[in-house]
């Protein structure tokens, strides 16, 4: 998916309500042990209807390798949903879009939305 394209993408996702694919979704939240802010970013995507499942890692830098997540983007936690890996406090609007056009994307990251203005 060409720059312009996920620009559109994502654009989109902030003008049209939302679709209710969040309904009975499943996602794994991969988080370290002690973070807080992680459960409460876990919680508000459980309000939204996910189905969440948090586990704590012991070695972060380990799973997000097995993922793939590029070190200059990693985040506190990595969730896994759809078969992409959100990267971070990535906001619904965005993880929604992802999963009802399902780009050819590895996943979503803070970093990827603020160098295109999203954020």
């Amino acid at each position: 998916m060409k720059r312009k394209q996920f620009v559109g993408f994502v654009l989109a996702a902030a003008l049209v309500p939302r679709i209710a694919f969040a309904e009975g979704a499943a996602m794994t939240v991969h988080k370290d042990p002690g973070c807080g802010c992680c459960v409460a970013w876990s919680r508000a995507y459980a309000s939204e209807g996910y189905e969440v499942v948090e586990l704590d890692e012991d070695d972060m830098q380990a799973f997000k390798a097995s993922m793939n997540v590029p070190l200059d983007v990693q985040g506190c936690h990595t969730a896994v949903v759809g078969g992409y890996y959100v990267e971070g406090h990535v906001p619904l609007e965005a993880v929604e879009k992802l999963l009802n056009d399902r780009p050819e994307l590895a996943g979503l990251n803070l970093k990827l939305l603020e160098g295109l203005g999203l954020l």
